[in-house]
């Protein structure tokens, strides 16, 4: 209910943005870099300091091996066989969801969090590589110019109000008489199988 009584239609409005090919285009150098930054800024919370080994391990065979980890023996299996991953992040790979998060957070540190800090983002939730704003009006082009721009390999696409209505994930946003109101939605080609909740294997 608060959402409807503060919305101002006349100079706000709700967008969505969606990164095209997250896992594939997660810049995985630049990740790294950000996680390691991180984790020797207090190096004592990650790495057990002894009298034997008084100091952390230097930050570049930290990095070394983040990166052979991640790139060297970044495997996959299909039905044609066993394949490297050359760039970016394997799909359903056990590290690629938590690493694609981070790497979207740091384009949020960047370029979303001065926009928030500005008001020129009002309100912004993400799931995944799904983004959903309230931003004043004049502004998408732009954000969505900056975002793009964040890295050579991720792109976006952009989604506006139609008639009115938004489809962000399962939900519809419908502006009517200046308030939102959220409603569920399915996509006309969803399954209507069920999972039987109670069934185990």
């Amino acid at each position: 209910m608060k959402i409807k009584d503060t919305f101002d239609c006349q100079n706000y409005e709700i967008v969505s943005f969606d990164a095209t090919s997250l896992f594939t285009s997660v810049n995985v150098e630049k990740t790294v870099n950000y996680i390691i930054e991180k984790i020797y800024l207090n190096p004592g919370k990650f790495f057990q300091i002894t009298p034997e080994i008084p100091i952390p391990p230097p930050k570049i065979l930290t990095q070394k091996f983040f990166m052979d980890v991640l790139m060297k023996y970044n495997a996959f299996e299909t039905l044609g066989g066993f394949y490297r991953q050359k760039s970016g992040l394997s799909m359903g790979g056990k590290m690629s969801s938590a690493l694609a998060s981070i790497f979207v957070h740091i384009l949020e540190e960047e370029i979303i969090q001065p926009k928030i800090n500005n008001k020129i983002i009002t309100s912004y939730v993400r799931y995944v590589d799904d983004v959903c704003l309230t931003i004043k009006k004049g502004h998408k082009i732009e954000i969505l110019r900056e975002m793009s721009k964040f890295d050579k390999g991720l792109k976006w696409t952009i989604e506006s109000m139609k008639n009115n209505k938004l489809i962000y994930l399962d939900t519809q946003i419908v502006l009517k008489d200046s308030q939102l109101n959220l409603y569920q939605y399915r996509k006309p080609n969803a399954s209507q199988v069920l999972t039987n909740y109670k069934y185990s294997v």
